[in-house]
């Protein structure tokens, strides 16, 4: 299956694709064009591949990080080009016989619009190119845009939406009528860990965040706000005040590495016996969320947190969250959708090709407030 129309140059068994590329951390992104072999001389993609005609890409903090953390070292790969990027929107230009769909409920065929996130760090197959090349195993979601979402808007869908709904497995049937905490609620995932509340059932969705970014969290459905930039003896009293008037929660989200409930946790989390929970996103960054490598360790108190949990002496269950591949995904975020309960914020729309410098700046100075989205389609840029 394949679409003419679509189709990359080719030439001497090889197709060009211009993509975002970097080296190591001491090597700047640069737009470069790219020959990449075909599989065959009938079909650019193996059997269990499918090609995408990339129409929009979103930076993600993440993506500048995993660039820092690449040495200018031979042996660690820092002398070998990389192509950067993780999440997409795109067009569906030719499938391989044996490729597996993604979701069982949205069959993909040649033509259609999918959006999707890879995570290949480290080699010439990342998202922030003009054709993708993905195999089965590449991807983290591979979904159609719902028809109320722009193509554009759906490339920022994927890794702040699927991390958020990670967060939740285990418990999207025990949320009804129940209390959801949410720790960083102006980050992307954060964000979007309300709107699963919402669409979960839960009665109490808390949130912290700055005065900056709690009208747009209880806009999407948080019932109360406590402003952290108060400092973390006030964001501590005001969660007991609320256990204390409304119980303990179902599950606690820490979106951007809270460290200040630790030593509370007994106090306001549900033990594991009655199915309380704390999932921790890994590789976020804290509230100084400058995108740098080390801000992404854990700190000593998660690690003990943590550490305890495994070895089987936490009183609660507690996981650290890492964005995959589940089949249920795409189910649900289309129950999102259609709920009306779904909402990206959106920062800015640039163009791929002139403004990913600038694109790059935004997100490491944190001068964003939403997601930075990069247009192939065209040279027009548009800024929300």
């Amino acid at each position: 299956m394949i679409n003419t129309n679509l189709l990359p140059k080719i030439e001497d068994g090889k197709f060009t694709t211009k993509a975002i590329t970097y080296t190591n951390y001491n090597t700047p992104w640069k737009l470069e064009t790219l020959e990449l072999p075909i599989a065959s001389a009938d079909s650019i993609v193996k059997p269990n591949e499918i090609l995408i005609k990339t129409s929009a890409v979103a930076l993600n903090p993440a993506d500048i990080a995993l660039r820092e953390l690449t040495p200018n070292l031979p042996v660690l790969g820092g002398k070998k080009l990389k192509v950067a990027g993780l999440d997409f929107s795109g067009v569906v230009v030719q499938i391989g016989s044996k490729f597996l769909v993604n979701s069982e409920s949205t069959p993909l065929k040649v033509g259609d619009k999918v959006f999707g996130g890879i995570f290949r760090p480290f080699d010439l197959y990342s998202s922030f190119s003009e054709y993708i090349v993905l195999n089965e195993k590449a991807f983290t979601v591979l979904e159609k845009v719902p028809e109320s979402i722009s193509i554009q808007e759906a490339a920022g869908i994927t890794v702040v939406t699927n991390t958020a709904y990670q967060c939740y497995l285990g418990m999207q049937g025990k949320l009804q009528g129940g209390n959801v905490l949410v720790l960083g609620a102006g980050s992307g995932v954060g964000y979007m860990a309300i709107q699963w509340a919402k669409l979960f059932g839960a009665k109490n969705i808390v949130v912290t965040a700055s005065p900056r970014s709690s009208q747009p969290a209880l806009k999407v459905g948080a019932t109360y706000w406590i402003d952290y930039t108060k400092g973390d003896k006030n964001e501590v009293k005001e969660l007991k005040d609320f256990v204390k008037s409304s119980g303990k929660f179902d599950i606690i989200v820490d979106a951007v590495r809270d460290m200040s409930f630790h030593s509370y946790l007994d106090e306001i989390l549900k033990p594991k016996t009655e199915g309380g929970k704390l999932s921790v996103v890994a590789g976020t960054f804290s509230r100084s969320h400058t995108p740098h490598y080390l801000k992404m360790l854990p700190t000593l108190r998660f690690i003990r947190t943590y550490g305890r949990f495994l070895a089987g002496y936490s009183h609660f269950n507690v996981d650290l969250i890492a964005a995959h591949y589940n089949k249920q995904f795409g189910p649900d975020f289309q129950k999102l959708v259609k709920a009306g309960l779904y909402d990206l914020k959106v920062d800015s729309i640039l163009d791929f090709y002139t403004q990913y410098q600038e694109a790059y700046d935004k997100i490491y100075s944190d001068k964003n407030v939403g997601k930075v989205i990069l247009n192939l389609e065209n040279s027009g840029v548009n800024d929300h």
